[in-house]
């Protein structure tokens, strides 16, 4: 679902996939037909923005210390999923993008 849309439109746009999923996705008798994910499943780690951004700000100081890095492809820097992990993960938009700072909001630990 596209970060852009508001919330009625989110909201339509889970309601038919849904339909999909109980229509076409499974049969009569599969179990997980009308038995939804918890929604704890669906919620990230920790239980405050702050938590979230202090553990970033770690993972990425552990990832300076590290002799090389994995080499992040061009095309991923540009990408609305790095985006929406940087915003998540507390990252001010005009901060480099380097790649210990990509690596530690998408979750790598040194």
């Amino acid at each position: 679902i596209h970060p852009s849309l508001n919330d009625e439109s989110r909201r339509a746009v889970v309601l038919k996939l849904q339909a999909q999923m109980v229509a076409d996705g499974h049969g009569q008798l599969c179990p997980w037909r009308d038995n939804p994910v918890p929604l704890s499943l669906t919620q990230l780690g920790g239980s405050s923005s702050h938590e979230v951004i202090w553990d970033c700000a770690h993972r990425m100081k552990a990832l300076y210390k590290c002799e090389t890095l994995p080499e992040v492809a061009a095309e991923f820097t540009r990408s609305e999923e790095l985006k929406a992990v940087l915003e998540a993960a507390g990252c001010p938009k005009t901060h480099k993008l380097d790649p210990a700072l990509i690596l530690a909001a998408c979750g790598w630990e040194a």
